[in-house]
């Protein structure tokens, strides 16, 4: 494991004195956008103000404390499964911003808007936003895989992901580590880890040699910037304090696919968050889906609005 060293943090170039909190007008330099298009990733050592931080840090604990959205598959350990006794370290809620609207009017959501238009182009958008907390002295790590092998074959996709820390986030309680350069590969083979089909999350089993990662350590308010298909993991959390990620996915419209793909490990998963939806969205929740997505303003025209919705539905059966 190589830790990121001061030449390779283009990232805190940014025009950010880090003793104030104004963080208004965040962008990227020439050589930044050109360090990320060419490794992959990109580490900023401020994305929001301390205060803001603060703030969302304990809104969205709160969110973990009260188990917000557990009767809709929204909230699960991330890796544990049912199959396996692997035990439950590392909760994480799929779309928070569907309990805190509020998360889409921060500085934090702006500046990462801005900065992913600045590198995606302006018709970007959040496609969706994840929190994740590792629990302090046994938060389990994350395995190492690419966001895109998650995501349907048929289509490619341009997006990147933004990932902010809510406190110091260092080698000790997770880090983020990557591989330059690897988002210049195909998706490579996945399986969930354990061999669990239950498990949320999925692990790049291909060949490919982690001698060259990066560990990116960042003070809290930091983010790093990946691109979908950069092979990323994260280390257990060993340290006394919790360790607690939000995550912002954006990208623009995903095209087809110039020649056919698969990823046969997508069928193969059976978790149990993916069956609470599939009641919850039976019992209405497709409705509560479409407003939400209404109220957040994703839809652009009615064609984009009805096609959203069926897609719901679809999922729904």
């Amino acid at each position: 494991m190589i830790p990121l060293t001061r030449d390779q943090k283009i990232g805190v170039a940014l025009a950010v004195d880090a003793t104030q909190d104004d963080t208004k007008g965040l962008h990227l330099t020439g050589e930044q956008v050109a360090f990320f298009k060419n490794e992959g990733y990109l580490v900023l050592d401020r994305l929001a103000a301390p205060k803001e931080i603060l703030e969302l840090r304990a809104k969205i604990k709160d969110l973990f404390d009260r188990k917000v959205g557990e009767n809709e598959g929204a909230q699960e350990d991330f890796l544990a499964g049912e199959k396996h006794e692997v035990k439950k370290t590392a909760p994480q809620i799929i779309n928070p911003v569907n309990y805190l609207p509020e998360l889409h009017h921060t500085e934090c959501f702006k500046n990462a808007q801005a900065i992913a238009r600045q590198v995606l182009g302006e018709d970007a958008r959040c496609t969706c936003d994840l929190a994740i907390l590792k629990q302090a002295n046994v938060g389990t790590g994350t395995p190492w895989h690419q966001d895109e092998a998650f995501r349907d074959p048929a289509m490619e996709y341009h997006e990147m992901n933004v990932w902010v820390a809510l406190q110091d986030v260092t080698i000790e309680n997770g880090c983020l580590r990557y591989l330059p350069e690897s988002h210049k590969n195909e998706v490579l083979e996945h399986g969930p880890p354990n061999n669990d089909p239950t498990s949320q999350a999925l692990q790049c089993i291909g060949a490919f040699d982690e001698g060259n990662a990066v560990a990116c350590e960042i003070p809290a308010g930091g983010c790093t910037f990946h691109h979908s298909r950069m092979l990323h993991s994260a280390g257990p959390n060993v340290s006394a304090g919790s360790r607690l990620a939000y995550i912002m996915v954006f990208g623009t419209s995903p095209t087809r696919a110039k020649r056919a793909r698969d990823f046969p490990w997508l069928a193969k998963r059976d978790t149990r968050a993916k069956e609470q939806r599939r009641r919850w969205m039976r019992r209405g929740g497709v409705f509560i889906a479409a407003w939400r997505k209404l109220r957040r303003e994703e839809f652009r025209g009615w064609r984009y609005a009805v096609s959203s919705i069926a897609r719901s539905f679809r999922n729904s059966q």
